[in-house]
């Protein structure tokens, strides 16, 4: 499913890491679960996939209860849904990330193309609510033992997951965001204070981003994806509090 910031390209990067801090723990939390591509390739005995947009969560928990989205969206479809968007509605979510131009939330339908293309599924033409379909029925299926639940970050008590691995994968600092909750107004300065204390408290934490403090330690880094990134130089980076 597309998803601003999706981490599709790189979550069999990220997963060895978070395997290895998982030895000895069995606690595994994703508070940014977003597009739901590292989780998959995680085990842990309890895993827990959170984050503040409810569409989102409602989205995940009626996968895991069996329901089946739509293989065509059309555009009065979409623009129907954006102008009444329902939380506890998994075609919102679905609709709102899946079927929208970059997986930015409604910011504009992502029209299917009609010729097949070299990155066409089986030589079809491009259909991104049939993409999106097929790409989350793929990963809801090792998810069966997460438990999705709309959380806030920043309300995660640090002593309750001591003994936990925690990956996050928040907005980017000075990057545009989706207009979801407070994802247009991320305070990186407060995330990473919010990092520092899960980790004094004993959680191991990873952190994709660009950058990050002097306190957190550099696992694995790559340049960046994206013409603007490439050319100021910026490199996804992977890093351990």
């Amino acid at each position: 499913m597309q998803y601003l910031g999706g981490k599709y390209k790189l979550a069999k990067h990220i997963a060895p890491f978070i395997k290895q801090a998982l030895e000895g723990r069995e606690v595994y939390i994703e508070p940014f679960i977003g597009g739901c591509n590292v989780m998959p390739l995680v085990s842990a005995r309890e895993r827990f996939g959170l984050d503040v947009c409810e569409p989102l969560i409602t989205l995940y928990k009626a996968l895991q209860a069996g329901w089946i989205p739509p293989e065509i969206v059309t555009e009065a479809d979409y623009y129907r849904q954006k102008a009444a968007p329902d939380p506890l509605d998994p075609l919102t979510a679905f609709i709102g990330f899946g079927c929208s131009f970059g997986g930015r939330w409604f910011q504009g339908y992502a029209r299917s193309i009609t010729k097949p293309t070299k990155y066409s599924a089986g030589g079809l033409p491009k259909n991104f609510a049939r993409i999106a379909t097929r790409a989350l029925a793929r990963k809801l299926s090792a998810c069966g033992n997460v438990a999705f639940e709309c959380f806030d970050f920043f309300d995660i008590e640090a002593a309750a997951c001591a003994d936990s691995v925690i990956y996050c994968d928040p907005p980017y600092a000075e990057t545009k965001g989706y207009d979801y909750a407070s994802a247009g107004n991320w305070d990186s300065d407060r995330f990473w204070a919010k990092v520092k204390e899960l980790s004094d408290a004993g959680a191991i934490v990873l952190v994709s981003e660009y950058q990050a403090p002097a306190f957190a330690k550099i696992l694995y880094e790559r340049p960046a994806s994206g013409d603007l990134q490439r050319n100021l130089g910026s490199k996804e980076r992977l890093y351990y509090v």
